[in-house]
């Protein structure tokens, strides 16, 4: 099973790898459950108790293994990112093309 406390499931992927890896992993006989946030985790003899919270309402189940994994959020405030020719999107991160350049690195290419 997949806690997901986003509102969607890998909500900061792209819309279409995310939808095709929920069927993947649907299919694979995953849950997903997105909108559930942790409250508790116990190891006990079965393995390990999860309590989370989902529309108002607490649940709860015990699996043999806890992975917990957190997202990373761009820290890009006071940067200043322009003054050296970079420009970055709505979310603070740098823009880069289809092959992860930056709009300087393309400038750069042709200066001479």
């Amino acid at each position: 099973r997949i806690l997901e406390a986003l509102p969607e499931f890998l909500g900061v992927a792209d819309t279409d790898i995310a939808r095709d890896a929920a069927k993947i992993f649907k299919k694979q006989g995953l849950n997903i459950e997105v909108g559930a946030t942790v409250t508790k985790a116990t190891v006990n003899k079965k393995g390990v108790t999860v309590k989370w919270e989902k529309g108002g309402s607490e649940e709860s189940d015990t699996f043999d293994k806890l992975i917990v994994a957190v997202g990373r959020v761009p820290h890009t405030d006071g940067l200043n990112a322009a003054a050296v020719g970079l420009s970055m999107d709505d979310g603070g991160r740098i823009v880069v093309d289809d092959h992860c350049r930056t709009k300087r690195e393309e400038k750069e290419k042709y200066k001479d």
